[in-house]
């Protein structure tokens, strides 16, 4: 994946502005590098150009993508630099709230303000060590011990849309199946929404609803005498987290609240305690197949 953060942006802070005043005696910025009956794609208008680029960046802000089309050449460099791109690629990341807070160059205001990652998943790896049963024939003095591990996945797409799950295959194989923004075939898996606000990304996730419990009780006779209703009460549950890391790329717990409502309308709020043991931070991990094909432009 290739660096966005500009390591070398203040050494080619002017490139931009010296490829945008280079002429060419008529000539467009775009040259073939081989003479060619057919029209070439430096002839077509800015306009035009500017679409065909949204189609490469696509909803899913494929980022790597646009970034390779400015490493041909310097018309591409200028035509990949539009403010028009960076200003939509903003506002899906951060919302429309952001056209007013903005007090950079759209690229420069994407590549130093905190931000998440689409192109793959933030991974937190949990371990700990577990008593098991005792069997009949076992000694007095042996304990079985079991080591348990998992994964929490958390898949953030752009508009604000999220996925959680938690597993304990391969991290690898797990991350490929969240590839979708409406469904999942991992049971485990949440949706919900997000924010991110200065450095804390605001996480809301809604359990689906699952069918309430109900009890028969029967006497001597098989009869039914009654019918018991548990109350099981829809959850959600509301996460933050620190964005970290020179490249975004460690969130950090910062608080998680578990909300239950109930039927008759009650309503309970129980923080969960968060210990570095139970909730490690996660870390991100690119997936290179998530955007292999665009489906709308940006």
């Amino acid at each position: 994946m290739l660096d966005y953060e500009g390591n070398e942006e203040d050494e080619m802070q002017n490139l931009l502005e010296k490829f945008s005043q280079i002429k060419l005696q008529r000539k467009p910025l775009i040259q073939p590098e081989f003479s060619t009956k057919s029209v070439h794609i430096g002839e077509l208008p800015a306009e035009v150009l500017n679409y065909i680029l949204k189609w490469i960046v696509s909803p899913d802000l494929d980022l790597s993508s646009l970034e390779s089309v400015s490493e041909v050449c310097r018309g591409f460099y200028v035509v990949a630099r539009d403010q028009e791109i960076w200003r939509q690629i903003c506002v899906r990341v951060w919302g429309p709230a952001v056209l007013s807070a903005a007090d950079l160059p759209w690229r420069e205001y994407f590549l130093h303000k905190p931000r998440v990652l689409f192109a793959g998943c933030y991974i937190g790896k949990t371990t700990y060590i577990r008593e098991g049963e005792r069997g009949f024939q076992d000694h007095e003095s042996y304990k079985a011990w079991h080591l348990v591990q998992y994964f929490r996945f958390i898949r953030l797409f752009p508009g604000g849309r999220m996925l959680m799950t938690l597993s304990a295959e391969d991290p690898g194989l797990t991350a490929k199946l969240m590839n979708n923004r409406n469904s999942c075939s991992i049971q485990t898996a949440m949706y919900g929404d997000y924010r991110v606000v200065d450095n804390t990304l605001v996480c809301f996730l809604q359990q689906q609803n699952k069918p309430k419990k109900i009890q028969q009780k029967f006497s001597k006779r098989k009869r039914r005498d009654s019918m018991v209703y548990h109350d099981v009460p829809d959850q959600d549950f509301l996460l933050e987290f620190y964005i970290k890391g020179s490249k975004n790329r460690i969130l950090q717990w910062k608080s998680y609240v578990i909300v239950s409502k109930y039927q008759n309308g009650r309503e309970t709020r129980d923080p969960v305690t968060l210990s570095d043991n139970a909730f490690p931070r996660l870390i991100y991990s690119g997936v290179g197949s998530y955007h292999f094909e665009s489906s709308s432009p940006l």
